[in-house]
C-alpha cells in the first residue's frame, strides 16, 4: 500500500501550527506511514509525491506568510496534485461566499472523492448537505470537521454521539473573541476600547467583523445544528451584532445574570446575539477566551466547557481528525 500523502492547503497561522505539530509526531507518522507531500498558500505551493523532507519543511515554516510561490511552483494548488488515497488538510480562511474560489475548490474536491480534514467552517456552513453526505461517522466518511467548532474541546464528537436522541435545545458561547471583549467591558472598558485591546493582544483580527457581526458563531451553530439532525446553513441563523447591547447592561446586568454572546438552537430556530442569561447556565460562568455549551437532550442536560479555537487547539483537532481519517483509509484498503 502506498504511503499516505498529506497536503496542507493554507499555510497561515493554523496551517503552520498543524505542520509543526505533525513534525513533532515522528513516531506517529512512521506508524501510519504518513508523509507531508504538499503545502500550499495563495501564491503557490510545493509538491513532492514521495514526501517533503523534514528539514525542508522547517525551512518553509520560517518563510513569511504568502510566499510559497516564490520558492515553489507559482499558482500551484492542491486540486492539481492530490490523488486517491491522499488526505487534504484544509486550513484556508473562512469566507462566507459560496462563489469564492476557495469554497468552489473545496466543493469540487469533495465531489471528486477527496478525503478532507478541515478547519474551514465556511463551505460547511454554506452547504449543510456536505456534512449530511460526507461528514457524519460512517465507513464512507470523507469529511472530518471537529476543528471547525470549539476546536480545543471535542464538541463535534459529542454531537456525533447524540445520534438518534432528541436534542431539545443548545445554548452556549461559541466565539472566544466576543467572550473576551465582553469580559473586558465587564471590567470597565468601553466596547471600542475592548475591541482595540483584543486586537492588540492578537485575540481579535485586524478586521473583527467576522466575530463582532456574528458570522463565526453563526457558522459554528449551523454546523452543530446539521450534525444534531436539524440541517441549517449560516443563512438560516439569525444574527445580531455584539455592539447592539448597551455597555451598561454588560456591566450591570442584574443579580445572577450576565450578558454573553449567545448561540442558540432548537428544532424551530437558531440565532446568535448578545443576551442576558442566568448563571445556572455554563455559558454565563465562562470568561475571557473560554467557551461553554449546554445541550438539553430528552430529559437531561449535558454541559461542556473548554477552550475554543486559536492556532494550537485547532492544530490539535486537525491532528486527531487526521488520525481518524488515516485509520479509515487503512480499513478501507
Amino acid at each position: 500500500m502506498r504511503h499516505i500523502c498529506i497536503h496542507v492547503d493554507g499555510f497561515g497561522n493554523i496551517g503552520r501550527a498543524f505542520t509543526r505539530l505533525l513534525l513533532s509526531k515522528s513516531s506517529l507518522l512512521d506508524a501510519l506511514d504518513i508523509r507531508v507531500c504538499g503545502v500550499y498558500d495563495s501564491t503557490g505551493g510545493i509538491y513532492k509525491p514521495d514526501g517533503i523532507d523534514a528539514q525542508r519543511i522547517e525551512e518553509l515554516l520560517k518563510l513569511p506568510r504568502s510566499s510559497l510561490g516564490s520558492v515553489g511552483s507559482k499558482a500551484l494548488n492542491v486540486a492539481e496534485t492530490w490523488r486517491a488515497g491522499d488526505i487534504i488538510v484544509e486550513a484556508t480562511p473562512s469566507i462566507y461566499d459560496e462563489s469564492h474560489p476557495i469554497n468552489k475548490r473545496f466543493i469540487e474536491l469533495i465531489y471528486s472523492g477527496a478525503v478532507i480534514v478541515t478547519a474551514n467552517k465556511a463551505p460547511l456552513a454554506l452547504r449543510p448537505d456536505l456534512i449530511v453526505s460526507y461528514g457524519l461517522p460512517s465507513a464512507g466518511q470523507r469529511l472530518y470537521l471537529s476543528a471547525t467548532v470549539m476546536a480545543g474541546t471535542p464538541l463535534v464528537w459529542l454531537a456525533y454521539g447524540l445520534a438518534g436522541r432528541r436534542v431539545k435545545r443548545l445554548i452556549g458561547v461559541l466565539n472566544a473573541t466576543t467572550n473576551y471583549i465582553l469580559t473586558l467591558v465587564e471590567e470597565g472598558y468601553s466596547m471600542k476600547e475592548a475591541i482595540r485591546r483584543a486586537q492588540e493582544e492578537g485575540i481579535a483580527e485586524p478586521d473583527p467583523s467576522i466575530d463582532i457581526e456574528g458570522y463565526d458563531p453563526a457558522a459554528k451553530l449551523a454546523i452543530l445544528s446539521t450534525i444534531l439532525g436539524y440541517p441549517r446553513s449560516i443563512n438560516d441563523v439569525a444574527r445580531t451584532p455584539l455592539t447592539a447591547i448597551p455597555e451598561e447592561e454588560v456591566r450591570s446586568p442584574g443579580e445572577d445574570v450576565r450578558v454573553k454572546y449567545i448561540a442558540y438552537l432548537d428544532p424551530e430556530k437558531a440565532y446568535v446575539r448578545p443576551e442576558k442569561i442566568g448563571t445556572s447556565l455554563a455559558a454565563a460562568r465562562v470568561a475571557w477566551n473560554m467557551n461553554a455549551v449546554t445541550i438539553e437532550v430528552e430529559d437531561y442536560m449535558i454541559e461542556v466547557t473548554g477552550p475554543g479555537g486559536g492556532p494550537s487547539p485547532t492544530a490539535g483537532a486537525l491532528l486527531s481528525d487526521l488520525i481518524n481519517a488515516a485509520r479509515h483509509r487503512e480499513r478501507a484498503v
